[in-house]
């Protein structure tokens, strides 16, 4: 969240490819995207159009990629663990122990040359920890998925087809030392977007 123009950080608008995705309830984004799925992002901070008569701090657009003539893709995978660090007189690492996985990866290319193409972003977030003397572990589970189709139908015309999704769970929620395992809740958030536009 952002405070822009000292306006709250309900005040803003956040759109992905020019569709506004915000939050009605709490005013933030609605919708997460996989990092490399992303092109350009741009800001507005004010003189913006009457269609963001919502906001008036800030609008905030991602774009996100296309597939094009050629195909290319990326991957990578980042992983964090306790075990990489080595106890010390005034650091043990088994005292909070915590490990996060996040693989990522991406598809686009060519279905018919110069008319069809697509493009396709997977991440997932694996997590874990366990606070110091806490009886349970935080676990959480998420992904972000991209989908997209661009049809070049004529020269002057373009549609493309989205689909976005940011599936969560969460499980033991607030685990500490002061809070007995039954006390703990697990909770299920994202969901998913479907958008069609020409241009």
């Amino acid at each position: 969240y952002s405070v822009v123009h000292g306006s709250s950080i309900y005040e803003n608008a956040y759109l992905i490819d020019g569709m506004n995705t915000t939050d009605p309830v709490d005013g933030g984004w609605s919708s997460d995207l996989p990092f490399d799925a992303i092109q350009e992002i741009s800001m507005q901070t004010g003189g913006f159009e009457a269609e963001y008569g919502s906001a008036i701090g800030g609008v905030f657009n991602v774009v996100t990629r296309s597939g094009g003539n050629d195909f290319a893709g990326t991957f990578d995978v980042r992983y964090y663990s306790d075990s990489f660090f080595q106890n010390g007189d005034h650091f043990d690492r088994d005292l909070n122990p915590t490990e996060f996985l996040n693989p990522a990866l991406t598809l686009g290319g060519p279905i018919l040359q110069d008319r069809l193409w697509f493009f396709a972003a997977y991440e997932a977030t694996l997590s874990q920890k366990t606070p110091s003397l806490s009886p349970t572990t935080e676990k959480q589970t998420a992904a972000t998925y991209l989908a997209k189709l661009t049809w070049q139908a004529t020269p002057r015309w373009r549609l493309t087809g989205k689909w976005y999704a940011n599936p969560e769970d969460v499980d033991n929620t607030g685990a500490n030392e002061f809070v007995a395992p039954e006390a703990t809740y697990g909770s299920k958030l994202g969901g998913g977007i479907y958008s069609v536009d020409a241009s």
